[in-house]
């Protein structure tokens, strides 16, 4: 579910992206150029035009399950959050996830830059940006069937050692080496989610065993507060790598200094790797693997059998 959720994010994003490039073609060939205005009209055209039937069809073909005989008693904030206080796991995995989505967006929040002053090709970067989103498109897909095969915590740990090494490459793009670039853009592309995909996964292995110990139904706070954490990781990566690229001389538009431009390098390549390394640590030695989320379900599964006894202990260590 989370990996078609992911794909279906891409190709959405994918398709509004693509939407401005279209207009500057047929502009292009009536020797005129397609109005900023016009582009952003397209796209929020785009985004309203399909969001009527998908929550349609969302409330069409995802129907809510039946409510329970005995409803649970609203969870104030201050019992949330002492409930997320309880669970280390969760927490490791939010900030896990924190660390993913900061070295993503420090790396999104720079990429115009350090493609158009640092390589001199402004006419590439919105090319090379959309590059990597195509194929982020494959990178559901191959994630997954590297988490059947290792594990949702270990294929985490890959993907975002993957991204430290991708990172890690880019100091070594000098200035108009762009067949390195434009590989490295791909690779980023086939790795584009691999930890958050996974963490998301593990997020709801967690609200598992939250359930099973305590007999609440905690997975949308457990997910609400995974998405609210996840929208941090963005904001602090602009409120840090923009003013930190200022601070050590870069003005965009203008002409600046080698030193200056390899200091944006850096700051662009070293930053997000230091990043997704500090979330593969988070994650590293994760407790709740497989075999103990197969166990957790089997015992769910049990005290949720209509033949099962009542009154049995809904834990099974």
């Amino acid at each position: 579910m989370q990996a078609f959720s992911h794909v279906s994010a891409a190709l959405g994003l994918l398709t509004v992206l693509i939407l401005p490039a279209v207009l500057d073609g047929v502009a292009a060939r009536t020797g005129g150029q397609a109005p900023a205005a016009l582009e952003t009209a397209l796209m929020g055209g785009f985004v309203a035009a399909t969001l009527a039937p998908a929550v349609i069809a969302a409330l069409a073909f995802a129907p809510e399950p039946p409510s329970p005989a005995a409803p649970q008693p609203r969870l104030r904030l201050a019992a949330a959050l002492a409930q997320l206080a309880r669970e280390p796991l969760l927490l490791r995995v939010l900030a896990s996830d924190f660390a993913v989505t900061l070295g993503q967006s420090v790396r999104g929040s720079l990429f115009v830059f350090f493609v158009s002053a640092y390589m001199g090709r402004p006419d590439l970067a919105a090319g090379l940006f959309l590059l990597q989103f195509v194929f982020g498109v494959f990178a559901g897909p191959i994630w997954l069937k590297v988490g059947y095969r290792l594990g949702k915590h270990r294929t985490v740990v890959a993907g975002e050692l993957v991204q430290v090494a991708i990172n890690l490459a880019l100091l070594a793009v000098g200035r108009g080496e762009l067949p390195l670039l434009v590989g490295l853009t791909i690779a980023q592309g086939l790795a584009q989610g691999s930890g958050n995909l996974m963490l998301r996964a593990i997020v709801a292995d967690i609200a598992d065993k939250q359930r099973l110990e305590s007999g609440e139904e905690r997975t949308g706070l457990f997910f609400s507060v995974f998405s609210l954490a996840g929208k941090a990781g963005p904001a602090l990566a602009v409120g840090v790598a923009l003013p930190l690229v200022g601070a050590l001389g870069f003005h965009p538009g203008r002409p600046n200094a080698p030193a200056t431009l390899e200091a944006l390098k850096w700051v662009f390549a070293a930053g997000p790797a230091v990043a997704h390394l500090i979330s593969a640590a988070l994650v590293a030695g994760f407790p709740l693997d497989e075999a103990r989320h197969r166990q957790i379900r089997a015992a769910l599964d049990l005290h949720a059998s209509p033949h099962s006894a009542p009154g049995a202990p809904a834990a099974a260590e």
